[in-house]
């Protein structure tokens, strides 16, 4: 009768040994498999939120600012139709008692006239005729080929001495003599309150640029008048190659339009960038900058 040799004992527990690490690899393999494939699920929940965060508070901004550059649009055309018929005499002083000029974001209007000298503003009764023309948002008037409202870089006012945003218009009279220059001074503290009504984070900021990487107004826990950076230029690599719509924000009034120099954008970072008339939204949060559809 045929016997099968014996097994050696010490190898078989080895064998064993073996076959039970082999097994617990791979169950600890496999639960940490799940608990990756779970957190990259609840990354991408959470950075689901930001964007949509990020969309819904680029939007509301782009509302606030649009709903300030179509009253600055508006009060420029009445004050272009006041300067038409008055040909002289330019007192905005006077006028700002009758038309509706100031936004709660403009600190100043003003008439530069055709030399770049100031006119009239509505700080001063009786200013002194500052020399202006230096200015990039008087300069680029003098001329009359820059058709529409000019959207300035950051400066700070030689008669309000308050960092100003300026938008500037040229106005020529029926028969092409230019007549002289609208300049609407408005704060970057007042452009929205979005900041003060929604936790932005220790991190969060909220941006407005303009198309040619000039920082106009950032907006954080620590800035909440909306100096933080302003007047530095944003890497021309964070800026999208193609610009959404509604992101627009072109005067709804017939009034002329915002051109694209010197046009806005807005950004949000919790991280969020809007335009003028071209510009584009954004939603950042830890570094990640994702370009809303």
């Amino acid at each position: 009768m045929f016997t099968p040799p014996s097994r050696d004992p010490r190898r078989r527990a080895r064998i064993i040994t073996s076959e039970i690490i082999a097994v617990g690899i791979m169950i600890i393999a496999a639960m940490w498999v799940m608990v990756g494939a779970s957190i990259m699920a609840a990354r991408e929940a959470a950075m689901d939120r930001t964007r949509s965060e990020g969309r819904n508070l680029a939007i509301a901004f782009a509302g606030e600012v649009t709903n300030i550059l179509d009253d600055v649009a508006g009060a420029m055309e009445i004050i272009a139709q006041r300067i038409r018929a008055e040909r002289s005499q330019f007192d905005i002083h006077d006028w700002a008692r009758e038309i509706p000029l100031l936004s709660s974001a403009t600190i100043q209007a003003a008439i530069i006239g055709p030399d770049g000298k100031l006119v009239s503003t509505t700080l001063d009764l009786a200013p002194q005729p500052l020399d202006l023309s230096d200015r990039e948002h008087i300069r680029v008037h003098l001329d009359g080929r820059f058709p529409g409202i000019f959207i300035g870089k950051p400066v700070v006012g030689r008669v309000s001495r308050k960092t100003t945003i300026n938008l500037t218009r040229r106005v020529d009279a029926d028969d092409g003599s230019f007549l002289g220059i609208i300049m609407f001074a408005l704060s970057p503290a007042n452009l929205t309150a979005l900041h003060m009504q929604i936790d932005l984070g220790v991190h969060g900021t909220l941006t407005l640029v303009g198309l040619d990487h000039v920082i106009r107004a950032r907006f954080t826990a620590e800035s909440p008048d909306g100096l933080s950076s302003i007047g530095h230029t944003i890497p021309s690599d964070m800026v999208p190659s193609s610009v959404p719509r509604t992101a627009r924000g072109r005067s709804s009034r017939p009034a002329p339009s915002i051109t694209s120099r010197g046009s806005l954008t807005i950004a949000e970072s919790r991280t969020t960038p809007c335009s003028s008339s071209s510009g584009w939204i954004s939603a950042k949060r830890s570094g990640r900058l994702v370009r809303t559809p």
